[in-house]
């Protein structure tokens, strides 16, 4: 009996320990703006919208795979998740707070969701929003000096 009553509180801790990372993967149903946004390139910035929900997802299209973006929440605290594919909540790519930067492992589309935390909390003031890519091309090589005559 003691050993099913053990067994039976490590199943219950472990579901708890798998419950809290779960609900770090916010998933948000209602898209804003209802449009894409392209991605910008060149160490640009575009803003998304002056007035996103925290409770919201933003779709994100032309992202450059091995690209670093940042995503940011400008007005407030928030907490980001991005996830890539065909779909909203597609292939989870990672999560943090605001701002969070990351390199984009693949080409595509993203969708970026805006939460108020990490446990998916909502709110419905208006938030501005913005992406930056942060890559920058590489500086061209230095001159040969190899056939130089003098």
């Amino acid at each position: 009996m003691t050993k099913t009553f053990t067994n039976f509180l490590l199943i219950l801790g472990i579901s708890f320990f798998c419950i809290g990372e779960i609900q770090s993967q916010c998933c948000m149903t209602f898209q804003w703006p209802t449009l894409p946004i392209t991605a910008p390139t060149s160490g640009d910035s575009v803003e998304i919208n002056t007035c996103n929900f925290l409770g919201e997802y933003s779709e994100i299209s032309s992202v450059v795979a091995g690209s670093s973006y940042t995503l940011e929440v400008t007005t407030t605290s928030a907490w980001v998740t991005v996830y890539s594919g065909s779909s909203p909540c597609g292939t989870y790519v990672i999560d943090g707070a605001s701002p969070l930067t990351f390199t984009a492992p693949t080409a595509g589309t993203y969708y970026v969701h805006w939460t108020v935390d990490a446990s998916c909390a909502t709110d419905n003031s208006c938030e501005t929003t913005t992406i930056t890519e942060n890559s920058s091309p590489p500086p061209p090589p230095p001159p040969s000096q190899c056939c130089m005559t003098f």
